[in-house]
């Protein structure tokens, strides 16, 4: 058995070192990274140990040997370089969050290890048993980092602070982790929980908003208050579309999903349905403008496209990303028509406005030109479509659903 334990730890330990992708998560977070980062390092960390737990424990080695010497220790190996990882996480949100503590590290759940065994020798063969050195794996793996930011939570409140837990369900989850997606006071959680759970296949997000009341996103560097964030960041029924979107929308979708995560969550936190960087004069004026009765306001930058958006000056994004932030605000409700204050967003008969519409089953007004808003007279910013200031010579164009649910 030591020989095998021996080629099982080299193995794991050649496969972390020259994995492109656990290598990428390790520079994210050394550059400074959310749970997000931790989460994805101990799924791809429980994958390789799977991978090398399969490699090495056959039919011979499951009747022969003694599997929680085999199985324990290469858990408590994998157990180490999560919580390395989600230190250095940890870490990073309490100096961004002004707390001066050092992470807590939880202690290696021995338990959960020896019961993975029991219930392999529960069967009476390998090719039973086999499927326990999968998903489940890769699930324990992840359990450390929700162990950790429980024990981190903890001691925030502990301390007086008042941290809140934010569980964000998985696109196309199943509906009990539909149901826990939602934001929690720490106070009123125990330790059996249910939103502290996992089961096979769950790669639902769980992090928390740290005690101070601030929340600074490492990606933007922007704080939020975390009150309002926790409460906008809360999800609806429905999940997060990560569908494909038609071609003629491809090149504004962000570079990646982790991208599209950080977007989605900026524009959840948000105060208002205003996505310009706030020193802009149109973010100034969009607090008074006149609201249309019925219609819910998106502000934003259009492009002259027509088919994508400028999203906080720096991002670029496409009409789905636009309306995962929608569907999912706390302060939009299901049905509500929506009034595009973006340029250009009416050009097409197929570009953004129609997308949303029939993406969200709803009316989309939406200027075929530019959309000018104006100094506020009287308390009251003019929003009119047109080509040059002065001029309007513009239209606000009505695009309804072509076919409900519908997304092309």
């Amino acid at each position: 058995m030591p020989e095998i334990l021996s080629t099982m730890q080299q193995e794991y330990e050649d496969r972390s070192k020259n994995d492109k992708k656990l290598g990428q998560i390790r520079k994210q977070i050394k550059a400074g990274a959310t749970y997000s980062e931790a989460e994805a390092y101990a799924a791809r960390s429980g994958e390789i140990l799977s991978g090398v737990l399969k490699n090495n424990i056959d039919a011979d080695v499951f009747a022969d040997e003694d599997l929680n010497g085999l199985v324990v220790p290469m858990m408590r190996t994998n157990y180490e370089k999560v919580v390395s990882a989600t230190s250095s996480v940890q870490a990073t949100l309490n100096k961004a969050a002004n707390i001066g503590i050092k992470p807590i590290v939880p202690e290696f759940n021995e338990g959960a290890a020896f019961n993975l065994v029991d219930k392999m020798r529960s069967y009476d063969s390998f090719e039973e048993a086999e499927w326990l050195l999968g998903e489940p794996v890769v699930t324990n793996s992840m359990k450390c980092v929700d162990e950790m930011l429980r024990e981190n939570a903890d001691f925030q409140y502990r301390s007086g602070m008042s941290p809140k837990i934010v569980r964000t369900a998985e696109a196309n989850c199943c509906d009990w982790c539909q149901e826990l997606a939602g934001v929690y006071e720490y106070s009123e959680l125990t330790n059996t929980d249910e939103v502290w759970q996992r089961h096979a296949n769950c790669k639902c997000e769980v992090t928390f908003v740290p005690g101070n009341g601030k929340v600074q996103d490492v990606h933007s560097k922007a704080f939020f208050d975390g009150e309002k964030a926790a409460e906008r960041i809360a999800l609806s029924n429905q999940p997060i579309s990560v569908g494909r979107v038609p071609e003629r929308f491809s090149k504004y979708v962000p570079e990646s999903k982790k991208d599209r995560r950080v977007i989605i969550s900026e524009g959840l936190a948000a105060d208002t349905p205003v996505f310009v960087i706030p020193t802009e004069t149109l973010s100034v004026y969009s607090k008074y403008i006149e609201k249309k009765e019925g219609f819910y306001d998106v502000v934003l930058h259009g492009l002259k496209s027509g088919y994508g958006f400028e999203f906080n000056k720096t991002n670029k994004i496409d009409p789905d990303t636009l309306c995962a932030i929608i569907a999912q605000r706390s302060d939009y409700q299901k049905g509500t028509p929506i009034r595009l204050i973006s340029c250009y967003s009416g050009s097409k008969k197929d570009g953004t406005a129609q997308y949303i519409a029939n993406k969200l089953g709803v009316d989309v007004l939406a200027p075929d030109t530019k959309a000018y808003v104006y100094k506020p007279e009287n308390g009251i910013s003019k929003v009119i479509a047109e080509t040059q200031p002065g001029k309007g010579d513009g239209n606000w164009i009505t695009f309804t659903p072509k076919e409900k649910g519908e997304s092309k």
